[in-house]
């Protein structure tokens, strides 16, 4: 009997919640704010967003990211006796050519994206194998067909609306927005138990 060991569980959502009050108040910050370098290469990329200040604005994604993180943490047998909750907000705009390097989010749980506006060739999610050694044995030499089992990286392709779940040690990065037009906009964020203590 053949088992498959470590899986790495990545929900996919897509939300039926308005995105222009999401729209309005990410564009609007990133004319005021000159925000932050951490993994984005090019691009803007908000600090933490007191989104808990203004559920007009972020009620209804809040309340999506709650229910599908509950879905979530049962599939992964995650512990449910946990005080999860989101720790941390922030918005991104990349335009022509940005893109953000590989990175995974420490001190955290469960890790999102939600896509508020997604564009024609605006890059996808990449996902590397938590084994690092696996690119050392070609393994895309050897397989008839490629699967998100037997792969180094794997890349999603999101649309407008889609919300991801995945576990916050998964490293990823995002590939180069390539349309020249529009940009595109993302909120990403962390859930955790709220006795783990934040390192802004």
């Amino acid at each position: 009997m053949i088992h498959s060991l470590f899986a790495c569980s990545v929900l996919i959502e897509n939300l039926n919640i308005k995105n222009t009050p999401l729209k309005i108040y990410i564009q609007g910050l990133a004319k005021k704010s000159k925000g932050r370098e951490i993994s984005n290469e090019g691009g803007w990329q908000s600090n933490n967003l007191p989104f808990m200040d203004d559920m007009k604005i972020f009620g209804p994604l809040c309340k999506e990211i709650i229910s599908n993180s509950q879905k979530y943490i049962v599939e992964t047998s995650l512990n449910k006796d946990k005080k999860y909750g989101i720790t941390n907000m922030w918005a991104n705009i990349n335009k022509y050519k940005d893109s953000n390097m590989i990175h995974c989010h420490p001190f955290s749980v469960i890790s999102g994206v939600y896509y508020v506006k997604v564009p024609e060739n605006s890059g996808g999610i990449e996902f590397v194998h938590p084994e690092q050694a696996i690119g050392s044995y070609y393994v895309h030499n050897y397989f008839e067909k490629l699967t998100p089992i037997n792969s180094a990286t794997w890349m999603i392709n999101p649309k407008e609306g889609d919300l991801l779940l995945f576990p916050s040690f998964l490293r990823h990065r995002v590939t180069k927005h390539l349309n020249k037009k529009e940009d595109r906009i993302t909120l990403a964020f962390n859930i955790a138990d709220y006795k783990l203590k934040w390192i802004e």
